[in-house]
This record gives structure tokens, sequence and C-alpha cells, in this order.
């Protein structure tokens, strides 16, 4: 089974794909959030076969809503009357701070540099948050 990941957001969204077995997640691409975002999604999820959506769930570190849930609640309701799949959360509490630790080594990004989110850090939010879910499914 084939997933898409998203990291909400309301000036951009990161999206992660997992590999066709539903085991591994990928950061796939970051794209801003614009009035037509429902339309650009659910053909994301037709080109790639896309089987299940995983939206990202923001909570506060006491396990209530952010501010942004509202949002997310919303988007929800709209990729439902687009698309036929099945729509799900997962926690992702730190995802976008494990993101930017991660740019370090990899990217050779400095650490005062890795502070700050360049666009690529919410895509690899949405692979660690997607990889959450597909980890717990196991």
């Amino acid at each position: 089974m084939r997933y898409l990941g998203i990291d909400y957001g309301k000036k951009k969204i990161g999206l992660a794909l997992s590999d066709d077995d539903g085991s591994m997640a990928f950061a796939y691409k970051v794209i801003p959030t614009t009035a037509d975002i429902h339309h650009v999604i659910a053909k994301i999820v037709s080109d790639e076969r896309v089987e299940k959506i995983i939206i990202g769930e923001s909570k506060d570190a006491k396990g209530n809503d952010n501010a942004i849930m509202d949002d997310v609640r919303d988007f929800i309701g709209q990729m439902s009357f687009l698309v036929q799949i099945p729509i799900d959360t997962q926690r992702e509490d730190f995802t976008t701070r494990s993101a930017l630790q991660s740019l370090v080594p990899e990217k050779n990004v400095s650490r005062s540099r890795a502070k700050k989110p360049t666009g690529e850090d919410d895509a690899l939010a949405a692979a660690i948050m997607l990889q959450r879910y597909l980890d717990k499914q196991k």
C-alpha cells in the first residue's frame, strides 16, 4: 500500500511518500498552500497511486490541539470530497525540529542555519511523521 504523508501549514505543505510496500517513508516535495491546494494534492494522489493519506496532527506538549488544527480538520474534510481513499492522522510532535537537526550532518549545514526553516525541512518533517505512522502499523 502506498501512503502520502502531509505536514500541513498555512503557507506551505510538506509531502512525503512511502514505498510501494508501505514500509519506508521518503521526503517528496514542498508545495505552497494555495486556494487550489486540494486539487493539487488530489492529482498527486492519482499520479503516485496513493492508497491512503496520513495528515499530521498538531498538538501542544499537553496533548491539546494547536491553533492550526481547525485548519487541518477543514483540510481533511475538503480532501475527503476529492479523493476516495482513507485519510488518517498521526501526531507530528517535534518532526520539524528532527528534520532541521537531520540537515546538519547530511547536507553540511551549519547548526545555526539548521535552526532556521528552509522549506526542505517540511518534506522531511512529513517523512518523519509518515514513518512513525508506518512503524505503528507493523
